[in-house]
C-alpha cells in the first residue's frame, strides 16, 4: 500500500518515465544543482538509476510544494 495519493503516483510514474533516459552522471547533476550544497556527494553514485530518478522526482515534488 502506498502512502502516496493516487494524484501523487501519477506524477510520480509520469516523471519517472519521463527521467529514465538520464544517464547516472546527467541525474547526479540534476540532483546537486538542485542540493545547491559544498558537501561531498560522491555517494550518489553508488545509486543505481532507478533510485536516483526516485530521489530526484522526490526533491522535485517538495519543492513545487513550497511554491
Amino acid at each position: 500500500m502506498s502512502i502516496l495519493s493516487e494524484e501523487a503516483e501519477r506524477a510520480l510514474f509520469y516523471r519517472r518515465n519521463h527521467m529514465g533516459d538520464l544517464t547516472k552522471t546527467e541525474l547526479q547533476g540534476k540532483l546537486l544543482k538542485l542540493l545547491k550544497t559544498d558537501r561531498d556527494m560522491n555517494f550518489l553514485m553508488s545509486l543505481d538509476e532507478k533510485d536516483l530518478t526516485t530521489l530526484l522526482v522526490a526533491l522535485m515534488e517538495r519543492i513545487e510544494h513550497m511554491k
